[in-house]
This record gives C-alpha cells, structure tokens and sequence, in this order.
C-alpha cells in the first residue's frame, strides 16, 4: 500500500513538472521547425484545403489545420494575428502532449512489471523528453499525430488482450484519425496489421481472422474517402496519393560518398553503419549549412540519438539557435547520461524480437499473448525501417529526425522495460543496477529541465 502511494505521488510529480515545462515553453515560444499557420491561413481566407502546390507545408493531410482553423474562426482570432494564432495552437499542442502522457502512464499501469521502479524510470523518461517537449510547444501536425498512434497502438495492445470490439474499432479510428493528421501514421497502420494477424493465425479463431483481414481495408477506405488527407485529389492530379515538399533524390552507393545540397546520408555504409558520438560530445549541435558541418550530421543513428536527446541540438528555429559554445557543457552531459537508457531500448528490442520468434516459430501458439502477439517488436522495427528508408531516399539531413519515430513510444517503454528486467533477472547482485540506473535517469531528468528550462529563458528574453 505504501508502495502504490509513493508511486502515485511521484508520477504526480512528474506530471505536473513535465506539464510545466511544456506550457511554459508554449506561451514564450513564437517560432516552429515548419510553417503550419501558413496552411491554416489558406483555408481561413480561401475556404478550401489548400493542395501541394500551394505552400510548402501544404502537402500534408488537414486535419491538424482544419481544426486549427476551425478553433481561430470560432474565437474570432484574425488570419494576420499571427501571435494570437501561434501562442493558442501551441498551447492546444502542450495541452494534447500532457494527454500523451496521460494514456501513456495509463498503458504503464497496465503492463506487470516486476519491480514499481522500472515503470516509474520508463514514465520519467518519456515524460521529460526534451525531444517530445520541445514538439509540443510548436505548431506542428507531430503532437496529434503521435497522439493518435498512440491511442491507436493503445487500443489495440487491449484488444489483443481483451477482443472487445469497441477496442478494435477505437483502433481503427485512431489510426484512421493519425493517417488524416500526417502520412507517417501508416507505418503504425502496419505494425498493428501484423500483430492483429499474429493472433489471427495462432488462436484461429473466426473473429480475429476477421479483424485482421479487415482491418487494412477499412483503414484504407476511410483514409481515401476523408477529403481532409487529400489522397484521392493527390492521385487524380498527380498520379499520387502523398506528396512531398522535397525530391527524392539518388540512391547512395554503399561505400561511395555522394553529395546532395544539405547532406545528409553520403553513403550506406556511413549513414546507417556508423554511431559517431565521440564528434557529437566534441560538436553537440547541429549546423544547417551545405558546407563546413559536423562530421555527425550525416551518420542517421548520431542523427536520432542527439535529436532525441536535447532541444538544443537542432540550432533551429531561428530563434531557438544558440551562438558560440552556449548550452554545450549541458548538452555533452545529456549525451553522456542518455547512453544507458538508450542501450537498454536496444537491448531490450534485440531481447524481445528473440522471444517473439522463438515462441513464433517453436509452436507456443499459447504463449503469443505474453509477447502481445509481436505487436511492439513490429512497431519498433518498423519504425527503424520506415527512417532508415526515409533518410536514404531524401538524403537531406532535415529528414533525419526522431520525432518521425515517436509514434512508437509506447514501443520504447516497453522494450526499455524488458532490458531492466532481463538485466535484473540475469545479475546475481542486481542491486547495483537499479541504483545505478536510478540514479542516471535522475539526473538525466533534471538536466532534460534545465534544457527545456534554458530554452524557455532565452525565448522570454527575446519577446
């Protein structure tokens, strides 16, 4: 009992801390890493979607700037008040990312954990992410786009599980809803299809062979229909359903470096083969120059670990850039910290993926549910296919981002909570680690803060 106290102050704690920072941020921020209000602007003054020829954001689905507009209509909120437009949407963002962590303690509470630590570690990390902060408190489509995956992922973890279908059909309009909100959500689409047609194959049973079947169908059908993705306008008028604001450009060799005007991926071999950390502590922020940047800037790993990592690494926008070598002491130290929960995902991904397949392909039909049918190994490996193509097609640095596998969080949690408990399990002295991992993320915490906090206190003084 004292237990289960100790543990709901301290996820109060959290909470309210983290929603601290991501309100605060929001009210003193002016600026994004894209011009959304641009679209939204469009359909204030126009009264019609805007499509990809129209603006530079203009190629994604609506429903962000829909409801955007929606909202600023309603208020009375004027099309050139751009400062109103801003503060409210961001605020709207900081308030959907406090609903994010909301269902993901929810989806924490839910999981059997054997040590209270782990969940609370797990819940912490996400909930101080400077990475999943900092997107929250910009007008971005990001937040309610990883809301919905997660919803969605969430959804269908419990359908899983339970075979209500309430859960099934929460499922799929989430994941319908993340699709109009931004392309990316597809890969989410397709994990949960893997993962429905696990339990499908293993329990067989008519009902699961019938969700999993329907599923892709459905999702598809209601992605196409909705006028707010534009699919079906893009096709007719371009001959493709999505489109894009930069050209692909040509596939890299594997050893051979070839350059683009941003580089990012030069090679195979030195975009997906490499972790450059050493130059990330030496350099720990990035450059949007076409020359003289940072050897780090085009290894995609270096990329999504230091994104993931400090608000600051990005130099961008404008006025979220820093000069000289401020911030940098605080950034190598984030750097520094974070590799033991970062490990610890990728162990824990290596970890469950062996005991999904072993169970798999060993005939333990009955023990798929103790794996949730493959669902957050799919999300995880999905998601690192999805970026590793994505990077190798543009091969622009800027699309060499975490946050476009943030739909996977909750994948993250659990994979992380995997690695603590295999770890524990498999150390005669176990002890140690969990202090030593406490201790880390403590401090890894409070220096999440201070970044958000510096960031915040440089944009306050700029207003």
């Amino acid at each position: 009992m004292q237990k289960n106290r100790t543990a709901q102050f301290l996820f109060f704690v959290i909470f309210f801390l983290s929603t601290l920072l991501r309100v605060t941020l929001a009210i003193v921020n002016r600026e994004a890493n894209d011009n959304h209000l641009e679209v939204v602007g469009i359909i204030m003054q126009e009264k019609r979607l805007p499509g990809i020829d129209d603006c530079l954001e203009c190629f994604h689905p609506k429903l962000f700037h829909y409801i955007l507009a929606l909202i600023f209509e309603t208020l009375g909120i004027e099309v050139n008040d751009v400062t109103s437009q801003t503060i409210l949407a961001q605020l709207l963002n900081a308030g959907l990312g406090t609903i994010l962590i909301l269902i993901i303690w929810n989806f924490l509470q839910s999981l059997s954990i054997e040590n209270e630590s782990l969940r609370l570690i797990a819940f912490s990390l996400i909930a101080f992410n400077p990475n999943l902060i900092g997107i929250n408190a910009q007008v971005t489509n990001d937040t309610l786009a990883i809301l919905f995956a997660t919803l969605a992922v969430y959804s269908t973890c419990l359908f899983l599980k339970q075979g209500r279908g309430i859960q099934f059909l929460a499922g799929i309009l989430s994941i319908s809803l993340g699709i109009a909100t931004k392309t990316n959500i597809f890969v989410t689409a397709f994990a949960i299809l893997f993962a429905l047609f696990v339990k499908a194959f293993a329990k067989q049973q008519r009902v699961m062979f019938y969700s999993a079947a329907l599923f892709l169908p459905i999702v598809l059908t209601l992605s196409f229909l909705n006028p707010l993705t534009q699919y079906r306008t893009n096709y007719q008028n371009f001959g493709s359903a999505v489109g894009m604001n930069k050209p692909k450009q040509p596939f890299p060799a594997f050893f051979e470096k070839s350059y683009v005007v941003r580089p990012g991926i030069v090679s195979i071999q030195d975009g997906i083969f490499t972790f450059k950390f050493i130059n990330l502590i030496e350099y720990p922020r990035l450059t949007n120059n076409a020359e003289g940047y940072p050897a780090h800037r085009t290894s995609l790993w270096t990329q999504i670990y230091a994104h993931a990592n400090s608000v600051h690494f990005d130099n961008w926008p404008i006025s979220w850039s820093t000069k000289g070598n401020e911030n940098f002491p605080l950034t190598r130290a984030i750097y520094l910290l974070a590799v033991l929960p970062f490990a610890m995902i990728l162990l824990g991904a290596v970890v469950s993926l062996v005991e999904f397949l072993q169970i798999l392909f060993g005939n333990f039909a009955s023990s798929l549910g103790r794996v949730d049918y493959g669902l957050f190994d799919a999300l995880f490996w999905s998601h690192v296919a999805f970026i590793i193509l994505y990077a190798l097609q543009f091969r622009d640095f800027s699309m060499m981002k975490a946050i476009f596998v943030y739909p996977a969080v909750l994948a993250f949690a659990v994979l992380f909570i995997k690695s603590g408990s295999a770890i524990q399990r498999n150390l005669r002295e176990n002890k140690w680690f969990l202090a030593t991992l406490s201790f880390v993320v403590i401090v890894l915490v409070i220096l999440y803060s201070m970044d958000i906090y510096t960031l915040s206190k440089h944009l306050y003084l700029l207003l």
